[in-house]
């Protein structure tokens, strides 16, 4: 896997992480560490969309929800 192709597969994790909880930050930092040095990435947020139906009553059809 390449760093591009882990950086995407990371973004894919943490957009799930961020849909799950609503009240988190959308700011990312990626870092790249080799045995070159070190590399920092500036902080950036990830593309959203919040218009999704399920995310108007999230519990609407939930057995046992809160």
């Amino acid at each position: 896997m390449t760093f591009e192709e882990g950086v995407k597969l990371v973004e894919k994790c943490l957009l799930v992480l961020l849909y799950h909880d609503r009240s988190s930050i959308n700011k990312f930092q990626i870092a790249k560490i080799t045995t070159e040095g070190a590399v920092i990435y500036p902080p950036y947020s990830l593309k959203t969309y919040w218009g999704f139906s399920a995310f108007e009553n999230p519990s609407k059809g939930a057995v046992g929800s809160w």
